[in-house]
């Protein structure tokens, strides 16, 4: 992988707050997002990075929201303000 090329990663935080706010479970999150149980576990785990297909999930089951309220892109002016 190219060392400057930005990687998106799950704001943690805000998503469980959402999840929380819709009232789903784990498996009700993974149907909702379009997603496995597994590929849901791995990206909320940090274990991978949400690829196009999960963050099309989120922006499609929280339409109510934006890309910026889920996830954080690193080295970006968000995160950096998110760090100070």
């Amino acid at each position: 992988m190219h060392k400057n090329k930005p990687i998106i990663q799950l704001d943690i935080e805000a998503f469980l707050s959402y999840q929380k706010e819709k009232g789903w479970n784990e498996s009700e999150t993974a149907v909702n997002l379009n997603v496995s149980p597994e590929q849901l576990w791995k990206i909320k785990k940090g274990k991978h990075n949400p690829g196009q297909d999960f963050i099309a999930g989120v922006l499609s089951a929280f339409p109510e929201s934006s890309f910026d309220d889920f996830f954080i892109v690193p080295n970006s002016l968000r995160a950096r303000k998110k760090v100070i």
